[in-house]
This record gives structure tokens, sequence and C-alpha cells, in this order.
């Protein structure tokens, strides 16, 4: 914790006469996963998380995050000063009233914050008397650490063998969606996609730190700081390319009367600067998610040698587990050999985001992440988690698996046969079409209720294609709006938590198909389950059979690929 940046930050709050400062963990683009210099709440507290909001008032702090993180800020701040409050308005209202007067005024970087997002605090805040106000000239505005470092980034197009959609289509299809003078797209794995290039100056990702202006009539417009992003030739024709510091007078210099934005998507500040040049703004109608969520032909062939690839890299991963004494490895040098694995396999970039690995206790925190100085051994643990994925050239891959190590409880065993079961009945059930992602989602949950098995997480997401592993549309949870319609990708990953005990999930990502006027989900992932986990008296018949015929699919596709001794301790590893 910095403390001396804590005292800083109050010490502005008495200077601009607010009573706290309310900050996300987001950059300028708002991404859900950046890098930790870009993470404001991280930079003050060290807590490391995709969602969550810190709110410092003047003598108390409180960590608002959902249930994925709460276990974790639990421990992380056991011993400091800082509440923890699973996120909800109910209990930053309950916070508030207790430590504010009527009238009291809560600062937020307008930088780090959707206009949509913004909007929705302040209004849900407005039972504590309190209101939120943008502030951009307070000490915490992190300049200097408002954009990634570019020296290292590799930026590229793609080649046309790995190109969804041609750069034309995409910009033709947005230019005919439009309703104003012009569109300002700001989410990064958007633009990644429509422009069909990818870039590594972001952790974990390989999307341009930049954002992308189309006009109705003119050359286009990328904002990018990014050095190699000019030497893409694709981009000389039709595009200009300018930094974020002189963007804005670009905009004005182009005399766009209206324009379009996704309201969910543009921070606060963008959205105020455009509106200051007496532009007027509107919310777009343009559905580039969903466009994107769509797969082609093409994507679908890629994906599926990106999952070959991955599935090769884990099952040799797995039998390294099984055929090896690994007591004296740890969470974080497992996580290395997994990786090392990875990189053997073709045309592997990265991976796509920090890996869960986890033993016992620790895999109840549902988004734990090792340290290679702070790490727990395996010696003496019972369950090994772990939750991985990586990018290739061919598209992005997000498995997990649970490996039982000795003195498993029937407990144990019963939970996630359970959860296995309820992805079985996924795979072998087809379904009417357009399938509501909560339907899914409540297939899934009821199914594990009825054995006390129940999870805080959603239970799957869309994923990108050698793009963000976390994409939107689908979300599938209780809550969810979305459909899964054909051809898209996503996983599905049930799970179930005992705090400080242990924590089972089991990830695959599927494929959703449109046959005979019903869906079915098509499981890309190719990665053995731990019979050592399973306890085979609650299996039937036919889920044994699924199981056999599964691994049998997977020891077949990669026969050729294992040597003897890991053929011979696959059949005795994952044969029923």
């Amino acid at each position: 914790m910095n403390n001396n940046l804590i005292k800083m930050i109050r010490s502005d709050l008495e200077k601009n006469k607010l009573d706290g400062l309310l900050i996300t963990n987001s950059d300028i683009h708002l991404n859900e996963n950046t890098n930790l210099l870009l993470k404001p709440v991280f930079q003050i507290i060290k807590f490391d998380s995709t969602f969550c909001y810190l709110i410092i008032l003047k003598k108390n702090m409180a960590l608002f995050t959902d249930k994925r993180y709460l276990l974790q800020a639990k421990k992380q701040f056991s011993k400091s000063n800082i509440r923890i409050y699973e996120y909800s308005y109910k209990n930053i209202n309950l916070y508030l009233n207790d430590n504010f007067l009527y009238g009291s005024i809560l600062g937020v970087d307008p930088k780090r914050i959707s206009l949509n997002k913004f909007k929705e605090i302040k209004k849900n805040i407005f039972e504590s008397s309190s209101t939120l106000l943008p502030i951009n000239n307070i000490f915490f505005n992190l300049d200097k650490n408002l954009k990634p470092n570019f020296d290292k980034s590799l930026a590229f197009s793609l080649p046309k063998t790995h190109t969804p959609r041609t750069l034309d289509k995409n910009i033709n299809y947005i230019k005919s969606k439009i309703k104003t003078d012009a569109i300002l797209i700001w989410d990064n794995a958007h633009i990644a996609y429509l422009l069909n290039i990818r870039s590594f100056e972001l952790d974990n990702s390989t999307k341009p730190f930049a954002g992308l202006l189309i006009l109705k009539k003119g050359k286009h417009v990328i904002i990018s700081d990014n050095p190699l992003i000019k030497k893409i030739t694709k981009f000389n024709e039709n595009f200009l390319i300018n930094s974020y510091a002189n963007f804005l007078k670009k905009i004005k210099s182009l005399k766009i009367k209206k324009l379009e934005v996704d309201f969910d998507k543009i921070n606060l500040d963008i959205f105020q600067s455009l509106r200051f040049l007496s532009i007027d703004v509107f919310d777009s109608t343009v559905d580039l998610s969903n466009y994107i969520s769509i797969k082609t032909q093409k994507e679908y062939m890629n994906i599926n040698k990106a999952h070959f690839e991955d599935g090769l890299a884990m099952t040799k991963f797995l039998l390294f587990f099984k055929n090896n004494n690994i007591s004296s490895y740890n969470e974080y040098s497992l996580s290395l050999v997994l990786q090392n694995f990875r990189k053997e396999r073709v045309n592997f970039i990265r991976n796509s985001f920090d890996y869960i690995s986890a033993f016992d206790g620790n895999a109840s925190k549902i988004h734990y992440k090792p340290l290679k100085t702070k790490s727990l051994k395996a010696k003496n643990c019972i369950i090994y988690l772990i939750d991985s994925g990586a990018h290739y050239l061919e598209g992005t891959t997000d498995v997990t698996r649970v490996i039982g190590l000795k003195n498993i409880s029937i407990t144990i065993k019963n939970a996630y046969t359970n959860i296995l079961k309820s992805l079985i009945n996924i795979d072998l059930k087809s379904f009417n079409y357009p399938l509501p992602a909560s339907k899914l989602d409540f297939l899934i949950r009821n199914k594990l209720i009825l054995n006390k098995i129940t999870y805080g997480h959603g239970t799957g997401h869309g994923v990108g294609y050698f793009n963000d592993v976390h994409e939107r549309p689908p979300i599938i949870s209780p809550l969810s709006h979305d459909y899964i319609k054909n051809n898209q990708l996503f996983s599905i990953e049930p799970g179930y938590y005992v705090d400080n005990k242990f924590g089972l999930r089991i990830e695959n990502l599927y494929f959703s198909k449109l046959k005979n006027k019903n869906i079915i989900l098509e499981n890309l992932t190719l990665v053995p389950y731990d019979l050592k986990m399973i306890n085979v008296n609650l299996l039937t018949s036919k889920e044994i059979k699924f199981i056999n015929n599964y691994h049998y699919k997977i020891y077949y596709l990669y026969k050729d690929y294992l040597s003897d001794s890991e053929k011979k301790y696959f059949i005795k590893f994952f044969t029923i």
C-alpha cells in the first residue's frame, strides 16, 4: 500500500474542496485487463483486479469488488484499515451514509470511467445525498501513466489467411450503419478486429492501444502514438494517423457537426471534450460487438487449429503432472511449465491472461494469481486448479482443469463429478434457436443447485478471435439479455468454492452451430478430465461412454505427437 500516495490524494481533496475520490482500475480505453502501471487502484493499494472501485475519504477508505475477488480482497487487507464490501449500490450508499454529511461530493477521473457508468453511479448514489463530479485537475490523474510503453510493441497486419473480413468490408459496413457525420470507436478490441491488426503493448493482449474515427466522407483517422502502426502500408491511402495529443484538433479541423460514439465504451473525458468543440454527440446504434461476435467460416477453421495446438500443450502438461514427482513444484513454477509446453506449439504468441494456478484453499479465490516470491508448494496438497489460455495466430483459448493429488475427499469428488455431469448434459443437448443465454445459465445452475452446488460468477463469456479472451456478446449469466446465436465462440465454466479450503471449476470453449433450426454446442476444447477427481458411481453408463469417447478422440488426435511413455500414461490415467 502506498501510504505517501494516499496522503497526497487526501491533501488534494482538501485543495479541491472534495469529500472523497472514487477510483477505478481502468485505463483511458476502459480495457478490462490492462498493464499494472495503468491501473490506479493497483498503484495506490496494490490490488489487481479487472473490476473494483476504491473510495478514498478524508479519514476512511473502502474497496468495492464483485464475488470473483471478494475473498482475495478480504485476505489481502485483513490487517489494514480498508473496509471491504461486495459491489452493489446498496453497499456504496450504506458506506457513504455512514461517513458523509448531506451534500457531500465525490470526485472521479473522467479519463477512466465511461459516460454511461458515470451517469449510472451518479444516479444511484443520490440515495446517500452524495454526488459524483468529474475532476480533471486533481493530483491523481497519473498523466505519466495514461498510455503503455509502445517500445515493446510488434504492431502488424494479419495475413490474408487469417483475416475474417477484409478491411474494406468492415469499413463499408460501419459507413452503411452510421447516421451522423462520423463515428468514434474507442474499444481497442473492436479496432483490432476492424482494422485486422494486432499489437502487443498491453500485457496478455493482442489489441492496439488506439482510437478510430470513421467518416461518412473523407479519410479516416487512427489515433495512436505507436510508431509501428504508421509503418502498416494498407493505411497509407485511406487513413490518417494522429497522436493522442492532436486528435481533438484534427476532429475540430474536419468541421464535424454530428458524431456518434458508444456511451458504454467512450470515457467521460473524451465525451466532454467533443461537446466542448460544439459537436452534437449521439449514442451509436452500430452494434459492433454483435458484428464481431458472429464468427466467419475462416475464423471457425482457424480457431479449431488453435485449439488443436492448445489441447496438445495442455495434454502434455497433464501427463507431465501425472507422471512426475511434483512435490518440489509450486503454483508459480507449474504455471511456467505449462507456458513452456505452449511455447513449443505452432504459432503460439503469448498468454491470453495471467494463469490462475492454485492448490487447495487458493483455488477458492476465483481469480487467484500466484507470485514468484509467494506461492504454495504441491507437497501435502489435495487438488490443483489451472485456469489458463493463450493467443495463437489462429485464435484465443481459455481452459480450466482440476487435477487430483492425494487423499481427495468424497465431498470434493462428488462436487467435481456433478460439475462435469452438468457439462456433459449440455454437450448432449440441442436447443431451440435463438437460445437465451440466461436459459443456458439456468440449465447449468439448476442441475447443480439440486446437489447444493452454487458459484458466484457467470457461467460463461464470449471469446475473441486472436483478440480479447473476454468478449461480449454473449455473456452467460442469470441476468444476461444476450442470445446464443449461430457461429459464436464462448466458454462454459461452472464451479464450486469453499472459502480457504478448495475450489473447483471446469471450463471448455464451445462453438454454436445452427442445424435443422436448433442450436448445438460443439466443444472445441481438447483436454482430458482427471479421472482421479471423479466418483464413477455417480455417472450413468451414457456419461461414462461420453467421457471415454472424448478421451479416445483426444488420444487419436495426438498419439503421433506423444512419446511412447506419454501414450502409456494417457491410457493409464484417462480411461475409465
